[in-house]
This record gives structure tokens, C-alpha cells and sequence, in this order.
């Protein structure tokens, strides 16, 4: 069976339980540079004007995420670093705080095993994200391919598993952090109900007939979300916390896509 990870797009994730949309997806393209193991990758999502759902918080209008990168490698073994932009129309209520650039870098390993991790901060190391600790602020992915398996249930075949990390936060106001407990914390944040800290686990099963089935179980915390940001980035770093919260979702779904 081919490796499913050399036509996805190495972007930041998206979590379906969250987000509802109706979209067009851009193909993984890939141009060599030289003759270094070394190309040029994009990628992106057009989604159409539509209300729609973004980090579960409902909304409207365009959209659009593009990604560009650089792998390093093949496509069975590689590194890929890259970033991805989004963009949407001055009607999307949620404009602000999700046009953001945010960094992505990925690792495959035998074309079995992709490890990704995405950020919008930057540093020297980093130059990839914005700096705008915002939006999607930063998330792990762990994904296996099961499709050289041949596991398969009915006329599914499973293609892939995921584990996902994904962080989201509103835009915090930076002369308002004030000293709390042991650090910093931001006592004033602009859309505040952009609040993700989603442990998501899904499947990804494909039919013969071109349809694509994903099913996943999504735990959102906002004590996940105040551990390993605040807590464990942000206090590292010196940089101040967002406000704990209290919320707590669980969300179970599937999703038929029709090639």
C-alpha cells in the first residue's frame, strides 16, 4: 500500500468536532529545489462564504489557510518546516483573532510514522509564527499509518490513527498582566470563548468507492489547556498566563467525505 502521509497536507490540524465547514481542499504539491532531497511544498483550504463553526465558537464568511514549506528528505524519511496563513473576509466575526501565521514542523519515519508540532510564537529558532500567541497557539500530533496493515471493517479500510494536542486562546491584552500566584497572569482577553484544549483521538478509514469515513472522540479542558500552556510554556518561558477556566467538553464524531 502507498504512504498516505505523501499526499496530506503537513498543516496544523484540525480537530472536527469543533469545526463545521464546507470546503475545497488544495492538493500537496511539491517542486524540487536543485539536486539536494530538498522541495518546496504547498498546500491549503478554501472555504467558501458560509456560516460555519471555527474552534467550536459559531461564524461566518471566507476563509482561506495556505501552507508552504520546505522537506527535507523523501517521502518515506523527512523533514518538513513550514507555515501556514490564514485569511478571511472582513465579515468573519472572529477575523481578529484568527488571521494568524503560525509554524508547523514535521518529522516521517518510514513512512509509518509522522510526528508534527505547530506554534505561532517566535524566536530566532522559530521564525515561522507571528508572535501572536493567539488563535491556534500551538498543538502535537502523533499519526500512524494502519493502510500497509490491510485492517478493514465492512468495505472500509483503516488508512490512519491520530493523537492530537491542539492549544487556541483569544488574544491577550498585554499591558494587562498582573502578578498572580507565582507569575503573570493576563487579567484582559479578547474573545474569550476561543478556549481549546483538545485531546483528540481519531481513525480515518477509506471506501474502494472514494469515500472517506473519519471517526474521533475529542475531550476539550480548560485545565489541559492552563497546564500545558500556562504552566508549562508560558511560566517556563516568563511570558504571562491566560485566565484558567472552567470548561469542559466531550465530543464524540464522524464525518463521510465523498471524493
Amino acid at each position: 500500500m502507498p504512504d498516505v502521509f505523501m499526499t496530506q497536507c503537513p498543516s496544523v490540524a484540525t480537530i472536527l468536532g469543533s469545526e463545521v465547514r464546507v470546503s475545497i481542499l488544495e492538493p500537496l504539491r511539491s517542486r524540487p529545489l536543485f539536486k539536494w532531497p530538498i522541495a518546496h511544498v504547498a498546500c491549503g483550504e478554501i472555504v467558501p462564504e458560509q456560516l460555519r463553526s471555527q474552534w467550536g465558537v459559531p461564524s461566518q464568511g471566507a476563509r482561506y489557510d495556505s501552507y508552504n514549506g520546505l522537506q527535507f528528505g523523501n517521502a518515506r524519511h523527512n523533514l518538513t518546516l513550514g507555515f501556514r496563513s490564514t485569511n478571511t473576509t472582513a465579515n468573519d466575526p472572529l477575523r481578529p483573532v484568527a488571521n494568524q501565521r503560525v509554524g508547523v514542523a514535521s518529522v516521517t519515519i518510514a513512512g509509518r510514522v509522522r510526528f508534527k508540532y505547530w506554534n505561532d510564537h517566535a524566536f530566532w529558532w522559530w521564525p515561522m509564527g507571528d508572535g501572536g500567541d493567539q488563535g491556534d497557539t500551538a498543538g502535537l500530533q502523533f499519526s500512524y499509518n494502519l493502510a500497509p496493515h490491510q485492517f478493514r471493517t465492512g468495505s472500509f479500510l483503516f488508512e490512519q490513527v491520530n493523537l492530537t494536542l491542539r492549544l487556541a486562546s483569544g488574544i491577550p491584552d498585554r499591558n494587562s498582566a498582573k502578578p498572580m500566584g507565582d507569575g503573570l497572569v493576563y487579567t484582559q482577553v479578547q474573545f474569550p470563548q476561543v478556549d481549546r484544549g483538545d485531546v483528540d483521538l481519531s481513525a480515518t478509514l477509506t471506501h474502494r468507492k472514494l469515500y472517506r469515513l473519519d471517526v474521533g472522540f475529542t475531550v476539550n479542558s480548560g485545565a489541559i489547556r492552563n497546564a500545558v500552556q500556562s504552566k508549562g510554556v508560558h511560566r517556563t518561558l516568563g511570558i504571562p498566563e491566560f485566565p484558567k477556566t472552567n470548561r469542559q467538553e466531550v465530543m464524540l464524531y464522524l464525518r463521510l467525505t465523498d471524493w
